[in-house]
């Protein structure tokens, strides 16, 4: 697609039809800076919100702005908002411990249950590691099947 001049990339849409360029915010030489709207990444104003900027350059590369990237810079706060939308009910993210380190942040969280309190990379929370206490209290497998094999035995014998 040949664009004559930087104002005909307003409206531009990506080929999969989810980003569009609204407008042209700066131009500081040959730079020039567009909003994009991200059809998926709009809709969360509390994890997106000032919306995206771009290139067309990374634009016409397939480079997207937002969290649809593979690659997404996420910054403090929204790792938070991350975090807590990724935690259990009963688990509290008190914050950021220590300095800021991308996906390697530590979160410091809380479980309200035990009141134990803890660090742990946003990589790992990710994964759904819980707070220790009550990890310990999982029951295995063979224990669960042992108990629902037993319970009924115990009760019809009064135990």
């Amino acid at each position: 697609m040949a664009i004559k001049k930087e104002n005909d990339f307003v409206g531009w849409k990506t080929p999969d039809g989810l980003h569009t360029v609204c407008d042209l915010l700066y131009s500081n030489g040959s730079k020039k800076m567009y909003s994009i709207h991200c059809e998926i990444c709009s809709k969360d104003t509390e994890l997106f919100p000032n919306g995206f900027v771009s290139s067309k350059h990374r634009m016409l590369n397939n480079i997207k702005p937002c969290g649809c990237s593979k690659s997404y810079k996420w910054n403090a706060e929204q790792l938070l908002i991350l975090a807590k939308r990724s935690s259990k009910p009963h688990i509290n993210i008190v914050g950021i411990y220590g300095e800021f380190k991308g996906c390697y942040t530590l979160i410091q969280r809380e479980c309200l249950i035990h009141k134990y309190t803890w660090t742990t990379a946003y990589t790992n929370l990710r994964k759904g590691h819980d707070c220790k206490k009550c990890s310990s209290l999982k029951q295995s497998t063979g224990e669960m099947s042992a108990l629902k094999i037993l319970t009924p035995l115990c009760v019809d014998d009064g135990y």
